[in-house]
């Protein structure tokens, strides 16, 4: 197994993620936003579980969509009419979807389905179902697109320096192969899990390989 290639600028240390090997195993999680509990949710849920990925279920909350640091395959908004009440919640989540670059599903009736898409840009909803929901055809088409969609997603890598030059030549050289990420301001490194290959892990050793 390839371990990653260090590279020395300046005497700091910069740790680059390799081509991650084909065997690596790559976890696969959902979030679901919903204000409530039926048989087709449960269902949905089940049936992802089954297909290896990890579901995080919480409310139309600030606070509880906030919580969830995890890195993201999808976001399943699984809608009625309290959920589309929360504003403020769905444009919390529309901002989340939107910074980490991750599709967005809905299931809703027709009217809720078009209060979302007033709030959501298009072009972040991967898919509407409408009600009435066929479980197996949903939960098919999200795995389809998610399997699809990561074959097309760089590997993110944090880069962190006290030079502002050194940052955009270290960006440039990633920038073909990687999606580099570049901490604003007073942010703090920590903060961006996951940039920085978070999610993946090696059989055998079921250890996790990051910064943190």
């Amino acid at each position: 197994m390839r371990l990653f290639p260090v590279l020395y600028c300046y005497g700091i240390i910069y740790t680059i993620i390799a081509d991650v090997d084909k065997e690596a195993i790559v976890l696969k999680s959902i979030l679901i936003v919903t204000e409530v509990r039926s048989y087709y949710l449960i269902s949905i849920k089940q049936k992802l579980e089954h297909m290896d990925y990890t579901i995080y279920t919480v409310p139309a909350d600030t606070d509880a969509i906030n919580e969830i640091k995890e890195p993201l395959n999808a976001i399943l908004i699984y809608a009625d009419d309290n959920l589309v009440g929360e504003t403020k919640a769905l444009n919390f989540l529309k901002d989340k979807a939107i910074a980490d670059d991750t599709p967005v599903f809905m299931m809703a009736t027709p009217g809720e389905a078009r209060v979302i898409y007033s709030l959501f840009p298009k072009d972040i909803i991967a898919n509407a179902f409408l009600q009435p929901i066929n479980v197996n055809d949903s939960v098919s088409a999200i795995d389809s697109f998610i399997n699809h969609h990561n074959l097309h997603v760089k590997n993110k890598i944090l880069v962190v320096d006290d030079s502002g030059p050194m940052l955009r030549t270290i960006k440039g050289w990633l920038s073909g192969k990687y999606n580099p990420y570049i901490p604003f301001g007073n942010e703090n490194p920590a903060n961006a899990g996951n940039y920085i290959g978070a999610g993946r892990y090696y059989p055998g050793s079921r250890k996790k390989r990051s910064f943190e």
